[in-house]
């Protein structure tokens, strides 16, 4: 029976997808209700599957960095460099020795290596967890696709670790609370404001 637009929407509540793919490498990555699900497959068919609980993810902690080989860029430097030397040794002074030809083969290399450079640049978003890190590419499959799951998986995972450990852990003993409320603070679920506040109430009822 097709979903109802109820049921979509509420589907789409509870759970977001991300697939991505680069070169021979997948990754998929699932908002569950309590959970990030990680699929990976990579070239020689090595695959991860990972169930992460919200509350191992450290969402304060997100870095974006931009990862290059340098290894093409001194190579694109390197042959940059004679390529340059040989086309205007050759156009100041006509009588050297350098071909047409090696000054082409220097310019293809040029090419080839600063095409490497770009296509091995990885624009990631790193994930800290208390298992390891996820890896997700900013750009795949678009930088607005993979920023909407990222701010629905820190609106996700707030949401859930605060409705569990500040509102419905009232009935606990107030030193467990205690225990839940700095560690919410060092996660940067609870301001500095609320945290005092929270803190404060603890007390009084100790």
């Amino acid at each position: 029976m097709p979903a109802t637009a109820e049921t979509q929407t509420l589907m789409a509540i509870f759970m977001a997808r991300l697939n991505q793919k680069r070169g021979l490498s997948t990754k998929e990555f699932i908002l569950e209700n309590e959970r990030l699900v990680v699929y990976q497959r990579s070239i020689l068919n090595q695959f991860l599957e990972a169930d992460i609980p919200f509350e191992d993810i450290h969402i304060n902690r997100i870095i974006r960095r931009s990862k290059v080989d340098i290894f093409f860029i001194l190579m694109s430097i390197l042959i940059g460099f004679f390529f340059l030397a040989a086309l205007i040794s050759k156009i100041t002074i006509p009588e050297t020795k350098a071909d047409w030809e090696i000054i082409t083969g220097l310019g293809i290399g040029t090419l080839i290596s600063l095409s490497l450079f770009f296509l091995t640049k990885k624009d990631e978003i790193i994930l800290p967890t208390d298992m390891y890190s996820v890896v997700l590419y900013q750009k795949r499959p678009s930088r607005q696709d993979v920023d909407y799951f990222v701010n629905t998986l820190k609106d996700r995972v707030t949401t859930y670790v605060r409705n569990k450990y500040l509102i419905l852990n009232r009935d606990l003993d107030n030193e467990t609370r205690a225990r839940h409320l700095f560690w919410m603070f060092e996660r940067g679920f609870v301001s500095q404001q609320e945290f005092e506040e929270v803190k404060a109430s603890i007390k009084v009822e100790l």
